[in-house]
């Protein structure tokens, strides 16, 4: 089997393993006898997804069968049907990271290798510049991580007529998707329009924007941290406040589904951010709320957020263990008995007094943190609206 000289597998090493991602498509078919051929059986497994969403995929999973029996390469195969409401485009990748992810970790892979060319480089540019999501790298990047995985791209110089000239070359059968061809995919579309002038403009554009881009992250990486201040967050143009918020939100909120995070997404939490109110909370997901106390800026899970309690008898006290000044109130308990217990103080500080004043005057005129009145609870007795906790 002819092998590409010119084709050696940026960032493959044959003293590592790697799971192949194996559709049975021109793309992967050519990247999987390439890896085998570089780093031996011994040191790849493949792993196929039938989404069962076209009358031959299970035609493609028996080729896919075939070529990893012929090549003694161990395959792992998940069959998995779409019974969500989710785009079948993103649900797909999802469920494919996903058994990627399993896979990899269960035979102790260093990474798993995708077959992106230099064409789905350019289309994915091309779908970027058509869509309002935030972009951190334009095109596809060689290396990424998907959670804990290494994915490694190593075919984005290679040209598509090249992978199908080896095919036919090499007189192989591989799986065509014909839904390739329709033109209700965008990328599809994209795919038929693009022209070697069109091509050559979007090299040129994603490169330089790739090289601004990192010129923002060395700047960025300086001041992202789990609390910020306005001081350092005001400076930036809006191109740099919208990365800010979408990396921000990428280290520090578990779980959030970053293919959501639209520009306008973005765009709000920065309005807030620049507005002129003093204490704001923005709720970024159910778990988590970005607080903005006055100058600083910082993150706290909304299960702390506005709660308030009823303790009649000890066992209560438990629901208290959140509060900074948990045994300042279990005092106050064994002292007075039935106490009511809040940090909701937009609800209460109007309502209750201090020292003889408003809550609401004693906290502005001291200055009192949104984050001590947010982590610090107040304990006062019904129909009795003198706060019994301190306030410092």
């Amino acid at each position: 089997m002819k092998l590409k000289n010119y084709f050696n597998l940026n960032g493959i090493s044959q003293n590592k393993k790697y799971l192949i991602g194996f559709s049975g498509g021109p793309d992967s078919t050519f990247l999987f006898f390439h890896t085998l051929n570089l780093v031996g059986k011994e040191n790849i497994v493949a792993a196929h997804v039938n989404y069962h969403l076209r009358d031959e995929a299970d035609e493609a999973q028996k080729l896919v069968e075939q070529y990893c029996k012929e090549n003694d390469v161990t395959l792992f195969v998940q069959e998995v049907v779409n019974d969500t409401n989710e785009n079948v485009e993103g649900w797909a990748r999802k469920v494919r990271y996903e058994f990627f992810n399993h896979i990899a970790a269960k035979e102790k892979c260093d990474a798993v290798v995708i077959a992106h060319t230099f064409d789905d480089d350019i289309e994915t540019y091309a779908l970027q510049k058509e869509r309002s999501n935030i972009v951190t790298y334009f095109g596809l990047k060689e290396s990424t991580y998907w959670k804990d995985l290494n994915v490694i791209r190593p075919m984005l110089t290679l040209k598509k007529q090249e992978v199908l000239n080896w095919i036919e070359d090499n007189n192989l059968t591989v799986d065509f998707d014909k839904t390739n061809e329709d033109d209700k995919y965008r990328r599809n579309f994209i795919r038929k329009h693009l022209d070697h002038e069109t091509v050559e403009l979007y090299i040129r554009e994603k490169n330089s924007r790739n090289r601004m881009m990192q010129w923002v992250y060395e700047k960025l990486n300086k001041i992202i941290q789990p609390e910020f201040t306005l001081e350092t967050f005001l400076p930036l143009n809006d191109k740099e406040e919208l990365v800010f918020i979408y990396e921000y939100i990428k280290r520090f909120v578990p779980n959030y589904n970053l293919d959501k995070m639209k520009k306008n997404i973005a765009g709000e939490i920065a309005k807030q951010l620049r507005s002129d109110k003093a204490y704001i909370c923005i709720k970024i997901n159910e778990k988590y709320a970005l607080i903005k106390d006055r100058g600083n800026v910082f993150l706290k899970p909304t299960a702390v957020l506005n709660r308030t309690f009823q303790i009649t008898k000890a066992a209560d006290l438990k629901e208290l263990s959140l509060f900074a000044n948990y045994d300042e109130i279990q005092i106050i308990f064994e002292q007075h008995g039935a106490i009511t217990v809040s940090n909701d103080f937009q609800q209460y500080q109007a309502k209750l007094t201090y020292r003889g004043k408003k809550a609401s005057e004693f906290y502005l005129k001291n200055k009192i943190s949104y984050r001590f009145r947010i982590e610090n609870a107040v304990a006062f007795i019904e129909g009795d609206c003198e706060i019994l906790t301190k306030i410092r």
